[in-house]
This record gives structure tokens, C-alpha cells and sequence, in this order.
């Protein structure tokens, strides 16, 4: 398998091992809770190292959810974010680190979708293994959903 890591935000500081790949999905807070400046820098400090990011900005949401947040925008995951997740897991040569707030829901289901769709297995078989990268994984079941239309489209 792949040499795959996934948490949430507040594990970042205990890992003490450098990463060819990260994948790094936030909140949508337009810099409310995070200074731009300084992901941008921590960003290109990394990929002047060598590793490749990929920095994505969604809610942890579902279509169903909408509604329920009437009086803010939520910024659901779309195709595009699967594509490049998709697109960045192709490319993936030795350890990808994933994470997202809690290390749940939207990390979870991007290790499924490189897990899927680069050594063709199913949706059971990936939730199986990542459930032994992160035991607590509940996948986001609006981005398996996207990926699984992205891949009917391209048969």
C-alpha cells in the first residue's frame, strides 16, 4: 500500500517526519482564523523543499446541509477539488500526509479517492484500509459521491 498519513489540524505539531506529498484541506475562513501570509510562506517553504502541496478550501459538508446554514456561505466540496486530489494522488512517490480539521470527515474520504482511484479498488476496500490509517474515519460522503460521478463520466 501507500505510505499514508492522515490527522487533523491539531496533530500537525506532533509529526516529526518529512512528507514528499501533503495534501492540506481548510475551512473556507478567507483568512479569518488563519494568516494568509504565513500559509502562503509555510507553503513555498515546503515546496522549496521538495514537497508537493496542495492546499484546498471547503467546507466539511453535504448538499443536505445547506439549508441548515442559512445565514452563512458554505463552500461545499466540488469536482475540481476532486479532480485535484485525484490528479495529485496519481503522482504520489513515497509518503503523502493528509489533513483537514479534525482528520474525519474530508481527509478521510481524499485518502479513499488516491486509494480508489490509483489502485482501482472499491469503495469498501479503501474505507477498510484507511480505517487503519485513522481509526476514527467518516469519510465525507459528498466527496466520494463527486468522485464516483467524475469516474462514470470518464468510462
Amino acid at each position: 500500500m501507500m505510505d499514508m498519513t492522515i490527522c487533523g489540524k491539531n496533530d500537525l505539531n506532533r509529526i516529526n517526519k518529512k512528507y514528499d506529498t501533503i495534501i492540506s484541506i481548510n475551512n473556507p475562513d478567507k483568512g479569518k482564523y488563519w494568516d494568509l501570509y504565513n500559509r502562503d510562506k509555510w507553503k513555498k517553504e515546503l515546496e522549496k523543499k521538495g514537497t508537493k502541496v496542495l492546499c484546498l478550501y471547503f467546507d466539511d459538508a453535504t448538499l443536505e446541509d445547506r439549508p441548515m446554514n442559512k445565514n452563512t456561505l458554505t463552500i461545499l466540496p466540488n469536482k475540481s477539488h476532486i479532480e485535484r486530489i485525484m490528479e495529485i494522488g496519481k503522482n504520489v512517490e513515497g509518503s503523502i500526509l493528509i489533513h483537514c480539521q479534525l482528520g474525519i470527515s474530508r481527509s478521510t474520504a481524499a485518502g479513499m479517492i488516491i486509494l480508489m482511484d490509483r489502485l482501482n479498488i472499491s469503495e469498501e476496500e479503501a474505507k477498510k484500509e484507511i480505517i487503519t490509517i485513522r481509526s476514527c474515519a467518516c469519510p465525507n460522503p459528498y466527496m466520494l459521491e463527486l468522485y464516483h460521478e467524475i469516474k462514470i463520466k470518464s468510462l
